[in-house]
């Protein structure tokens, strides 16, 4: 071998050697136990009517649109969401349990994550929808504490009943 092309190669292996990593392409075993616990974290939370606390579980730049299309954007605004929530249901004289559970993370990054699970919900009143399933989005905050960046809720409603069937003519 040539010496110029013994030097380069000896650089490009001495360059490949001193190159960072690359960065983790999921979160720890751990960092999984904590996304799966949010769910019952949540759950609490809400049961207990603490907005604060559930402001607390979401990113500053919080992004959710509901199935009635109100699009909230932010910690404050999701705080203030849940805020109205919990009057509504004292002023209806609704005590609403929920129970929500993690099914699945699936990872993005080190950094972020997707999860879904389903939940129920007691207390409500006859025919509303008392279970379904919801998905969010995770963020691994700079502090180390996993976050909900945005979310979906799907509320599950049972089809119709069929239609009678025909009555029979001339019988």
């Amino acid at each position: 071998m040539n010496k110029p092309v013994g030097i380069l190669v000896v650089l490009l292996f001495v360059a490949a050697a001193c190159a960072p990593a690359p960065p983790p392409v999921q979160g720890t075993p751990d960092d999984e136990v904590v996304i799966r616990g949010l769910a019952s974290k949540y759950s609490a939370s809400f049961n207990t009517g603490d907005a604060a606390a559930l402001a607390q579980m979401v990113t500053e730049d919080f992004e959710n649109i509901a199935a009635d299309g109100t699009h909230t954007k932010g910690r404050a605004a999701f705080q203030q969401m849940e805020e109205t929530g919990i009057k509504g249901r004292k002023d209806a004289g609704l005590n609403l349990t929920l129970n929500a559970s993690t099914g699945y993370v699936k990872w993005i990054s080190a950094t972020h994550a997707v999860g879904g699970g389903t939940f129920s919900m007691t207390g409500l009143p006859p025919g509303a929808a008392d279970k379904g399933a919801w998905i969010v989005v995770f963020k691994k905050s700079a502090d180390g504490k996993w976050l909900m960046a945005n979310s979906l809720v799907a509320e599950y409603m049972a089809p119709p009943p069929p239609p009678p069937a025909p009555k029979g003519k001339g019988k």
